[in-house]
């Protein structure tokens, strides 16, 4: 970490770019190092937020919607100790200069408990956390945030009302479903009520890439969009199926390669009598192993699959 604290746009401290909708910025950072008072006592723990983000790790940096005006990216923080007391605060900024713009609103777009742009297989759930503020100096009126249930997905949950009807949210909806925030105001930049965020999550259900956008409007300012959320879909290892009565001995998979191999039976699958295995998709292969604290029996094994040659295949020993 470096000795102060640090917050870039697109690698610098103070970035100009022209307004346009369709930009994104690059928002890295860094925490500072805790100066010796602090790392010779407790210190157990980092914490810290970002304008548009929200709460961030240490480190890292995330690609955002830029703003149609002129906006300053602040990043705050500081250590606790083991009892979750905040023994140092550091602060730092960075100013991105937006020439042409004027549409105070600004939507930002991330996923939490995941990396952005990772690998996802059906049956993940995605969680969507929409960050939205009023950057201007005036108070905008009838916000409305919308976004759509991404295709191949499904709705499981939708929150930080008010939602469509002002009350409640929605708890399911398929692939397309309207998803929609009502905020009667957001007052102006730097005052309480500028900002905010609204979440939905939504589990995978088939495709090859998840992909999603949110909108912002009010009765002030025209629609502006989010960043692109995109994350690759990779098969979930297939199920080998138990072993058919003409063949007791087990399992048949082209292309496979064994490891371990003992008495050359094995069960990969929790249909089979014995324990179930784990299965791990790794680039070009499904990579079956005995999990972790089991006993290995004479009958256990380790496998590598050609993904290409797996579906419909069984396994016998060699």
């Amino acid at each position: 970490m470096p000795s102060s604290c640090e917050i870039t746009i697109n690698g610098k401290t103070a970035e100009t770019i022209p307004a346009s909708p369709n930009d994104t910025v690059l928002i890295g950072w860094k925490a500072p190092y805790p100066p010796s008072f602090v790392a010779d006592s407790t210190a157990a723990s980092t914490y810290g937020t970002i304008t548009g983000i929200g709460a961030v790790y240490s480190s890292g940096a995330l690609s955002l919607a830029a703003p149609d005006i002129t906006t300053t990216y602040r990043y705050d923080g500081g250590y606790k100790d083991s009892a979750g007391t905040t023994i140092y605060n550091f602060s730092c900024q960075a100013t991105l200069t937006v020439n042409g713009g004027t549409n105070p609103l600004y939507i930002s777009k991330v996923e939490l408990n995941r990396a952005a742009g990772s690998n996802v297989t059906v049956g993940d759930i995605i969680s969507y956390r929409m960050y939205v503020a009023n950057l201007g100096s005036t108070q905008q009126n009838s916000v409305v945030i919308q976004d759509a249930v991404p295709a191949g997905t499904h709705l499981t949950w939708q929150g930080g009302g008010p939602c469509t009807d002002g009350i409640s949210c929605n708890t399911s909806g398929t692939s397309g479903t309207n998803l929609r925030w009502n905020q009667n105001s957001f007052t102006a930049s730097g005052q309480a009520g500028s900002s905010g965020y609204v979440d939905f999550n939504v589990m995978v259900d088939g495709g090859t890439e998840i992909c999603n956008t949110a909108t912002i409007r009010s009765a002030e300012s025209a629609q502006v969009s989010s960043n692109k959320v995109c994350n690759p879909v990779v098969a979930n290892c297939p199920t080998l199926l138990p072993p058919a009565i003409d063949n007791p001995e087990g399992y048949k998979v082209p292309s496979a390669r064994y490891g371990g191999v003992a008495g050359k039976r094995a069960d990969l699958t929790s249909l089979s009598p014995f324990r179930p295995s784990i299965c791990v998709r790794n680039s070009s292969q499904y990579n079956y192993f005995l999990p972790i604290g089991s006993v290995e029996e004479v009958d256990a094994f380790e496998a590598a699959v050609d993904a290409d040659t797996v579906t419909g295949a069984t396994y016998d020993p060699i």
